[in-house]
């Protein structure tokens, strides 16, 4: 499939801007807490990887205020 234009089903249904509307019916689902619960996951993750990083740039370069 080297170059080729992606067939329809190769991704999930999308809106006009791109939005996967299965994952949008999905998170609909959800009780307020759940999607809550779900984005304070999300947001724990994102943090965790940055933290991550800041220490695997700080042993590169020797700095740090550990």
């Amino acid at each position: 499939m080297d170059g080729e234009t992606p067939t329809s089903n190769e991704f999930p249904e999308q809106d006009e801007f791109g939005n996967d509307l299965e994952r949008l019916r999905y998170n609909l689902t959800l009780t307020p807490k759940q999607r809550i619960e779900q984005h304070n996951n999300a947001l724990r993750s994102v943090l965790r990887i940055r933290e991550a990083r800041e220490r695997a740039r700080n042993r590169e370069t020797g700095s740090g205020s550990e």
